[in-house]
């Protein structure tokens, strides 16, 4: 997975933001590497066991939500577009644009600075 040291980093950001309320998300990348199985064919990456296994570990380390764990293929070795590895990565980009959507709606109507709550500014 990753280094020791890095999980640290991410782990410290995490919690920072996680302070703020901000939410945390995560994009699993390679996972044609991690997993033959979605090597072969990249439509079996939700019934890899092993991809399942690396977002939970993922989950664990960081204490993001497994539902904030897209798990994508890098286009690397494609000469061409595919569209099955567009759609996963098209499927993260929405749900991480929804996360973003749902958080701001939330901000919507209160005051937040740095995630905590504040005084509504009257003019």
């Amino acid at each position: 997975m990753m280094k020791d040291d890095t999980l640290n980093k991410m782990n410290v950001i995490t919690t920072a933001a996680r302070d703020y309320d901000i939410p945390q998300m995560a994009i699993l990348t390679n996972i044609d590497e991690t997993c033959p199985l979605v090597k072969k064919s990249i439509t079996n990456v939700y019934k890899s066991k092993r991809i399942r296994r690396t977002m939970e570990e993922l989950q664990s380390k960081l204490g993001i939500p497994l539902t904030n764990i897209f798990p994508v293929k890098n286009y690397h070795e494609e000469h061409d577009l595919n569209s099955d590895i567009d759609m996963l990565i098209l499927k993260a980009l929405r749900q991480i644009i929804q996360i973003a959507n749902d958080r701001l709606n939330k901000a919507e109507g209160s005051c937040f600075y740095l995630g905590k709550e504040c005084a509504p500014v009257v003019c």
